[in-house]
């Protein structure tokens, strides 16, 4: 007959059993910690490098928008030297401009010289035909007068220009005809346009031919 069991021999199989089973479950435990654990590491690893390519970029971008307002402060910088350049133009000009209304104003308030000689205004206008016109006026007008003092308006030409006058003659000769156009161009020739026909002068012998 085999032997029946003992009391301890049976105690001691169910105690290596539970040792075994949680042994087991301690390593089960353990695997499934490793895992979650491995799992969290390694998208904490895919965040940190997403957010250490988003700061690369941003600070790309702040470099690039730093860069962009250097250029537009020198760009800035620049344009505040030309004007203050203007600005000091300006100031020049414009005490010049005080300068000679100063002047003008003492010659019109004092129409002579105190030798008795007429103040001498030297007058710019923009355009030639402008001239022609207030000289061809003064002309027609006769005498010129302004509070009682006489006003004479001469043009004011240079050595070569002044030939022009060799055509006054001529110009006296034709006032007063409405068929007949002409005027001084620059700097000493005298156009003539009768019927349709235009011609130049620059002898005032040949006009008179």
């Amino acid at each position: 007959m085999p032997p029946s069991p003992q009391p301890g021999s049976a105690m001691d199989t169910v105690a290596l059993r539970a040792d075994v089973l949680a042994s087991l479950k301690t390593d089960i435990i353990k695997s499934e910690l490793n895992s979650a654990h491995a799992e969290e590491l390694s998208s904490l690893k895919s965040e940190l490098k997403e957010v250490k390519t988003e700061i690369v970029n941003t600070t790309a971008a702040i470099r690039t928008e730093m860069d962009a307002m250097k250029h537009t402060v020198s760009d800035m910088e620049a344009g505040l030297s030309s004007w203050s350049s203007e600005v000091i133009e300006l100031r020049t000009t414009a005490a010049g401009l005080k300068t000679e209304m100063a002047e003008l104003k003492e010659k019109v308030l004092t129409p002579r010289k105190p030798n008795g000689k007429p103040w001498v205004v030297i007058t710019k206008l923009h355009y030639y035909q402008d001239c022609v016109h207030v000289l061809c006026r003064v002309r027609e007008s006769g005498p010129l007068r302004y509070k009682g003092e006489p006003i004479a308006i001469f043009p004011d030409y240079t050595t070569k220009v002044a030939k022009a006058k060799a055509f006054n003659n001529v110009q006296n000769l034709l006032r007063g005809r409405r068929d007949v156009r002409y005027g001084i161009i620059f700097p000493a020739r005298l156009r003539i346009s009768f019927n349709g026909d235009v011609k130049e002068f620059l002898d005032p012998e040949k006009v008179m031919t």
